[in-house]
């Protein structure tokens, strides 16, 4: 059995989204570069502040703010239909997941499941995903 791997990190940037999310006063720029996450935080210029490495690709990112928190978290799907909640821990300086789970719909097509993904606010303790006309908790 063969284990391929490649020798270089992606550089290409398949999105990216603007957000507090180290911090309250800082704004990050979180480039998605398919298979790893970029957090820089922008000064006068870009500094990296940490290189998040996920197992599978990136479908979307978005970001939101829930309620009684100071910083915006990520809510992140793969293409191998994942989703997870990442946040920033100021303390240790690392990323870390807060929340995740698995969205397959046997009955959607694979390539039309994660493409377009709306996170709606009900109500103080729940979020709302919107996949593409269909609704899940």
């Amino acid at each position: 059995m063969f284990y391929i791997s490649t020798c270089h990190k992606t550089d290409s940037v398949a999105s990216c989204v603007v957000s507090n999310f180290t911090a309250p006063s800082d704004t990050n720029l979180i480039l998605n570069k398919f298979s790893h996450l970029e957090i820089y935080i922008m000064l006068d210029t870009l500094k990296l502040v940490v290189d998040v490495q996920l197992h599978g690709r990136i479908a979307t990112v978005t970001t939101f703010r829930p309620p009684n928190h100071a910083t915006d978290q990520l809510f992140v799907s793969t293409e191998k239909h994942k989703i997870f909640v990442l946040s920033f821990d100021q303390e240790s300086h690392r990323v870390k997941t807060e929340a995740f789970g698995n969205v397959v719909d046997p009955k959607a097509r694979p390539a039309d499941l994660l493409r377009y993904i709306k996170l709606i606010k009900v109500d103080k303790s729940d979020l709302l995903i919107h996949l593409e006309g269909s609704l899940r908790f």
